[in-house]
């Protein structure tokens, strides 16, 4: 018979770390931002990390957000919070 699958779901919130990863796409969106002013778009992103899918970069974008380490500007782009500039220094 068959069973469904029971995911884990873990609640994420500002005080949850960042994954390896996602550390590893913070300081990359860092250092492409003090090379070019900006933060990286999703398929520059996606092609340092070698994702088919500029998509994988928002879900690390996001997750990031999640976590209290970027935001989104009044422009609707991504930003540093200070969290993350606390934890790239």
């Amino acid at each position: 018979m068959y069973e469904p699958v029971k995911i884990d779901r873990r609640v994420v919130t500002v005080d949850t770390p960042p994954t390896e990863r996602q550390m590893d796409v913070l300081i990359f969106a860092h250092q492409f931002f003090l090379e070019n002013g900006q933060l990286p778009p999703g398929t520059r992103t996606s092609q340092h990390f070698g994702w088919k899918s500029p998509r994988s970069a928002q879900s690390h974008f996001s997750g990031l957000a999640r976590r209290g380490y970027l935001e989104k500007n009044v422009c609707d782009n991504w930003k540093f919070t200070e969290k993350a500039l606390v934890a790239l220094t």
